[in-house]
This record gives structure tokens, C-alpha cells and sequence, in this order.
């Protein structure tokens, strides 16, 4: 039977409380593999994210390595007991097996013994699966310099950098849900108009009147450009649906918008 590795890695946005959690299961066997001859698209394949919303430092860390077991180990039976190693830069993660005892004997409760700790469902959920799988963990040393990277701090490395960057673009679609959205029209030379939605109008204005790659295909070659609407609609999936429903009616009916300002 096939020993495996585990690699797990989640990065948080504190001030939301958000934050994503990635790993990647390859067979031991992979980590002999000099760290020159991994190929990231191979890596992309392979990677698995997801999305923790309520959550903290901490937890997120444990979250993920149970939701990473948890997955690896549904319906399969390739993790026998001394099976698996698990890679993380969690002090949390690796400190949790030395600290079993303590934690067990006080009821996973605070030293004083009058309150239960907040990821105390975690770790236990953590120590049954240590029960069932005998894991090992192996702290990794996070941010090493590339050119001197083993293949498991490589492998760690592009974990890493994955989740970060899903993070990055989910904190950039909640700012964009949570941004004011505007319906605009723009009268184009031949008097045909143009409709759009943007939490910037005027910059989106400009990137249609510089007629480059930014700017809507439809407009190229038309200008002069007029702006004639704007109005404040809320949420990007509202201006959405509404920016599909002015579309579809008639140039007379959109020029009675542009003269009443009623979108109704």
C-alpha cells in the first residue's frame, strides 16, 4: 500500500473573517521528484480550494486539515493507520498532537477550567482522525527563497501562493457586490445607444471614449461618445438583471428613460 502526502495551506482576511483553504494529495513517491522537474500545470490539476467564511487564524488552519481528511478519506480505504503525512506551516496544526493530553484532561476547557475553548469541536474532530489514520505532521518552513526550495517547501510553495490568490480575487468580488452599481446609456455619432452597467461610470466612460481593448466592442469606431444616463441601481446582480431588461427594449422606449430619468 502507497504512503501519501498531504499538503494543506489557508490564507484569512481578518477583518471579514474570510478566508480560503487549499491542499494537495500526491503519493510519497512524488516528493523524490526534483523540485525542477514539477510542473505547475500538473499541480493545477490536482489542487483542491474552498471558501471559510466565520472563521479566525486558528480555526481556519484546522478547518482546512479536517476538511482536507475529510475529502481525501470519503469512500476511500488508501489511508491505512501510518499512511499519511500531513505538510502545513500551522504551529497550531503540528503542536496539536503533543498537546492532546492537556487539552483531553482538562475537558477542552481554559486552564482555569470555567470555559470552553472556541475550537474545541475541531480538535476534537482532529484527535478522532488521528485515531483512525496515525498521521504524522511535518511542519514546513513557510516563505523560503525559491532557488533554495526542497521539492516538499516547492510543493508547499504553490499551495501557498494558490490560495492566496484565490483570496485576493474573492475579497475583489465582495468589494464589487458591496459597491454602489450604476445603469448608464451612451448615445454613440449615429445615434444608436449603448447600455452598461459600472460602480465607476465616469472611468468606464473613458475607457469606451479611448476605443481600446477596456472599452465595449460595440463602440469602437463610433464616437464621438455622449454619455446621456447614469443612475444608481445597488448591488452588481440588481444592475445586472436591470441592464438585461433595458437592453431588450426599443430605442424609443430607452430615449423616454433618458428624458424622465424612470427606469420603472
Amino acid at each position: 500500500m502507497n504512503n501519501y502526502s498531504l499538503f494543506t495551506d489557508a490564507s484569512l482576511n481578518p477583518k471579514l473573517k474570510v478566508g480560503v483553504g487549499g491542499y494537495l494529495l500526491v503519493p510519497e513517491s512524488f516528493i523524490e521528484t526534483p523540485p525542477n522537474l514539477i510542473k505547475t500545470t500538473e499541480l493545477n490539476k490536482i489542487i483542491v480550494l474552498k471558501k471559510f467564511e466565520d472563521t479566525s487564524s486558528t480555526k481556519l488552519e484546522v478547518q482546512t486539515v479536517l476538511w482536507a481528511l475529510e475529502e481525501c478519506c470519503a469512500g476511500s480505504t488508501i489511508f491505512g493507520p501510518g499512511k499519511l503525512r500531513i505538510y502545513s506551516d500551522s504551529q497550531c496544526v503540528e503542536g496539536l498532537l503533543s498537546r492532546r493530553a492537556g487539552l483531553e484532561n482538562n475537558g477542552f476547557h481554559s486552564r482555569g477550567g470555567n470555559r470552553l475553548l472556541k475550537n474545541a469541536s475541531l480538535y476534537g474532530k482532529y484527535y478522532e482522525f488521528y485515531d483512525r489514520l496515525k498521521f504524522e505532521v511535518t511542519k514546513v518552513a513557510g516563505h523560503t527563497r525559491s532557488h533554495s526550495r526542497n521539492t516538499v517547501q516547492h510543493i508547499f510553495s504553490f499551495v501557498d501562493q494558490k490560495v492566496r490568490k484565490t483570496l485576493k480575487i474573492w475579497m475583489a468580488q465582495l468589494e464589487a457586490e458591496k459597491a454602489e452599481w450604476y445603469l448608464y446609456m451612451i448615445r454613440c455619432r449615429d445615434g444608436t445607444l449603448y447600455t452598461g452597467i459600472s460602480n465607476d461610470v465616469i472611468r468606464r466612460f473613458e475607457q469606451h471614449q479611448e476605443m481600446g481593448k477596456q472599452g465595449a466592442k460595440y463602440l469602437r469606431g463610433r464616437g464621438p461618445l455622449k454619455l446621456v444616463f447614469q443612475k444608481k441601481i445597488g448591488s452588481k446582480s440588481s444592475a445586472l438583471k436591470l441592464e438585461q431588461k433595458i437592453k431588450k427594449l426599443s430605442k424609443s422606449q430607452k430615449e423616454i428613460i433618458i428624458h424622465t430619468g424612470d427606469i420603472n
